[in-house]
């Protein structure tokens, strides 16, 4: 059994169903908050004020483990941006990236992951859809040519083809099969084939919130600009 598990992916991308399969093996470490559909979130929380471990990885300094005990399976979305490092800090642990439909992705409302890193990406693109598929797309290149990466696993296999694609998991991580009755299709899957308004909340950018209207018909133009990453993971 593998005893050292990150999993990381752009948000809403399906890190947390990974987690949550994980956590029937793992020591996951987080703290846990009770959502309004009363499920729970598993963040990397380690309790350590301003200092987290997340930061401290994406800062490349060495972050303290504090009460986590092998076996761990560590889930944040950032850590995709740092699979490298986290290779370097734990060389027998295997990373697993999650990704979704690139479409279905930039129409989710948290835009926390692209407003911390708009800066260190250098993107063309002005208008917001344009500029978030871009982003997509640019930093799921990033993670893969950066290397580290052990599996990816799409959101759509995992809950389509869900025997078949756990086993992949099961496999690399050397466990036993899960238990997989809390996997279901997200109400969200596929959205990009009917319009949708994106809001934008409280966000540097902008700060008194903003919508942005998706239309089908955009579909074509918006997997022009992310095609090298949706080609790479089989969308086209």
């Amino acid at each position: 059994m593998i005893k050292q598990v990150f999993i990381g992916g752009h948000f809403s991308s399906g890190t947390r169903v990974v987690q949550f399969l994980l956590k029937q093996f793992y020591n996951i470490g987080t703290t846990k908050s009770e959502e309004d559909d009363g499920t729970l979130d598993y963040e990397v929380g380690f309790i350590e004020k301003d200092n987290t471990f997340t930061d401290k990885v994406l800062r490349g300094e060495r972050p303290e483990l504090g009460i986590v005990k092998e076996p761990f399976s560590l889930k944040n979305p950032d850590f995709m941006l740092a699979v490298p490092y986290l290779k370097e800090l734990f060389p027998d642990s295997k990373f697993i990236l999650v990704v979704r439909n690139g479409l279905d992705q930039i129409l989710c409302n948290n835009r926390r992951m692209s407003e911390r890193y708009l800066d260190q990406i250098n993107l063309i693109e002005t208008d917001f859809l344009k500029r978030e598929m871009e982003y997509w797309n640019k930093i799921y290149k990033k993670a893969i040519d950066d290397g580290g990466v052990d599996l990816i696993v799409r959101l759509e296999d995992l809950v389509y083809n869900t025997k078949r694609e756990v086993k992949k998991i099961v496999k690399l991580l050397g466990i036993s099969y899960p238990d997989t009755s809390m996997i279901k299709v997200p109400n969200s899957m596929k959205r990009y084939k009917k319009s949708h308004i994106v809001h934008t909340e409280n966000s540097a950018e902008y700060p008194q919130g903003r919508d942005f209207v998706y239309d089908p018909s955009m579909r074509q133009e918006l997997c022009e600009v992310g095609r090298e990453m949706m080609k790479y993971f089989n969308y086209l």
